[in-house]
């Protein structure tokens, strides 16, 4: 995990998912700091919305509103979808059977009770060559199955008996249609917020699931990503800050102060305020107090040693040079100064 636009001089070296949130190592200068980046519902739909962690937003669905069918509507950050209305248990139901029609509407009425009483209804209105030529029920079950359906421009809610009946050694069964003689209401169209979904996802993220991990760590990487979002971030970052290491913080200190120093000299050398470069003194000759041209450039080079010898400890120990540094610790001294006016 990395951020797109700056992190105020922070830059993340690892980052561990933990539920729903992220947590970054990052390190900056002679600092290292962590933070838990956490996004909310909202992040979280942006990423469902767009599409990247599909598996993580049908799981979340399913979970809300049941295995239905559904499509995007990304305009409005929400999806659309369609649920057939249950078919209760109602007390009112008819059964056409052969030519016969029977219905109940004892309040009392479940399917279970429907289909016995039509079993003894149909046999009780018999003949006996009827009974002999197997017309009588000798069992009723009611099927798992139920459905709508449209009859006579009438939306029913039905379920299925199977019925059988027995001449002699042999039998057969056959499936019939009990159906509620009311009328169900239209399906409509039904929304549900991404960020409803979004706040399961994140729950899922939470228990553990890795689908739903997936969505909750884009959200936080678009969060390092958005200088707006990320503000709370680096302010983490700053406050959790301490020092990578004592001895850095001893080194980067000492190497500002010799590139300081070997600044100055360089200045100091071009601008030549007393001369020396002009009015040319050896060594041995050099000025009481002024010293000589020769004189500064070697005490140049020797604070410029004392750096380099500095620069190369720090790599060593995994400090942080700055371009500062690695500047006047490789700057040559001039070879003479700037011309006067």
């Amino acid at each position: 995990m990395s951020a797109v636009v700056p992190l105020q001089g922070w830059s993340v070296t690892k980052s561990t998912v933990m539920g729903a949130s992220t947590l970054i190592d990052a390190i900056k200068d002679t600092k290292v700091s962590a933070a838990l980046v956490t996004p909310n519902a909202k992040q979280v739909a942006e990423v469902l919305r767009g599409g990247a962690a599909g598996i993580a937003l049908n799981i979340a669905v399913d979970q809300l509103i049941g295995a239905v069918d559904w499509v995007m509507d990304p305009a409005n950050n929400q999806i659309v979808y369609k649920k057939e209305p249950v078919p209760l248990p109602i007390n009112a139901f008819c059964i056409t059977y052969r030519t016969d029609t029977f219905c109940s509407f004892d309040h009392k009425t479940t399917a279970s009770w429907f289909a016995q009483a039509f079993m003894a209804y149909n046999n009780s209105r018999l003949s006996a060559t009827e009974i002999q030529y197997g017309r009588s029920i000798v069992s009723a079950a009611v099927t798992d199955q139920t459905d709508v359906k449209i009859n006579n421009g009438k939306r029913e809610s039905r379920f299925y008996v199977v019925f059988t009946t027995a001449k002699g050694n042999t039998s057969k069964s056959g499936a019939y249609a009990v159906y509620a003689p009311i009328d169900l209401p239209e399906v409509e169209n039904q929304n549900l917020a991404l960020e409803v979904i979004a706040e399961q996802v994140i729950s899922n993220a939470d228990a553990g699931s890795l689908d739903a991990q997936v969505a909750t760590n884009i959200a936080a990487q678009n969060i390092l990503n958005d200088m707006v979002q990320a503000e709370p971030v680096v302010q983490e970052l700053e406050n959790n800050a301490r020092d990578k290491d004592p001895r850095c913080k001893a080194i980067i200190g000492e190497m500002e102060r010799l590139a300081t120093d070997v600044e100055f000299r360089y200045n100091d050398l071009l601008l030549d305020r007393h001369d020396l470069y002009r009015n040319y003194r050896s060594i041995k000759n050099a000025h009481w107090s002024y010293s000589s041209w020769d004189g500064h450039i070697i005490q140049y080079n020797k604070v410029q040693g004392t750096l380099k010898s500095l620069v190369t400890q720090a790599v060593i120990e995994g400090c942080t040079v700055s371009t500062y540094v690695r500047k006047w610790s490789e700057q040559k001294p001039p070879a003479q100064p700037l011309p006067k006016e």
